[in-house]
């Protein structure tokens, strides 16, 4: 892996503000209330990239987006942080999103990461899945979290719940130096030390593997333990309920998985799935040209220094 293309690029950045949609099993009542949207990749902090492939219905109607890859305008991030085909698509009471061929600096890797929400009900389903090495779930109770060490933080199928009775769930959460929850005093593993200088490269701050606790670590990055220095998601997903989409059909492979979904028309119909008469959108239909990415951006700013 090449990732001194990334050493010296991305800049000491200021840490975006970052909502944690759930903290338990089950979904949490939140008082907001949207459409039906869904996008595939958002990150934030020294390497900041807004919504890729985000879609809205506002008037239930099926809007689509896909993008192959974001290689070609990753620049100098390409050989790090790459991605094939992205997916996303909404309409009445139904969302989701795909990404496939996953690779985040090595630490994250993933065949496929599907985010669905439908009718109000959602799930995240993960093929062939990795973070440092170790197998990531198919699928995910809503609101898992998997503390990998206090360097690392992954947060699988969060859900929310709000007030109207729609559903977000976000598919993917990977945070990077979660200082904020660490213990100072927690003392690192040789694993998490060889790890440090491709961490360090992540947040454009040097990091050596000298560093024996999280405390070291904060004191070589010369910040306070105030928030992730870098949070990165993959798929979210938002419908609202009262559909008569087939939720159960979602979590049980009702789409196929390349991330292109049916729109419950198989409800014995006698294979519209095949294209007979489902509407012509299930890979994207008329709103799927592929489109550039924005470039990710380096958000340029000092970070506090504590004493």
């Amino acid at each position: 892996m090449n990732t001194k293309k990334l050493a010296g690029a991305a800049a000491v950045g200021a840490v975006s503000a970052v909502t944690t949609l759930l903290l338990g099993a089950t979904p949490a009542l939140a008082q907001e209330s949207s459409t039906d949207y869904a996008y595939a990749l958002e990150a934030s902090g020294a390497l900041d990239i807004n919504p890729i492939s985000l879609v809205e219905s506002t008037d239930g109607t099926l809007v689509s987006d896909e993008l192959l890859s974001i290689g070609d305008v990753a620049g100098k991030y390409e050989d790090d942080l790459s991605f094939g085909l992205l997916t996303a698509e909404a309409e009445s009471h139904r969302a989701e999103t795909a990404v496939k061929e996953v690779n985040l600096f090595n630490l994250l890797r993933a065949d496929l990461i599907r985010t669905w929400c439908d009718n109000g009900e959602g799930g995240l389903q993960v093929v062939n899945g990795t973070i440092l090495g170790k197998k990531i779930p198919d699928t995910s109770v809503p609101g898992e979290e998997i503390d990998l060490s206090p360097l690392l933080k992954l947060s699988l199928n969060d859900q929310v719940r709000h007030s109207d009775g729609s559903l977000t769930v976000t598919g993917i959460e990977l945070k990077v130096l979660p200082v904020a929850e660490a213990d100072a005093d927690e003392p690192l593993s040789n694993e998490e030390k060889k790890s440090l200088p491709l961490l360090g490269e992540l947040v454009g701050k040097p990091l050596t593997d000298t560093s024996n606790t999280v405390k070291d670590v904060v004191d070589q990055l010369g910040v306070g333990f105030n928030g992730d220095l870098q949070t990165i998601t993959i798929g979210q997903a938002n419908c609202q309920e009262g559909g008569s989409a087939d939720s159960d059909g979602d979590e049980n492979g009702g789409s196929n998985d390349d991330g292109a979904s049916d729109d419950g028309d198989d409800n014995g119909n006698g294979g519209d799935d095949d294209g007979g008469n489902d509407d012509g959108d299930d890979k994207g239909g008329d709103n799927s040209d592929v489109k550039s990415a924005p470039a990710p951006s380096v958000v340029q700013a000092a970070l506090p220094v504590t004493g």
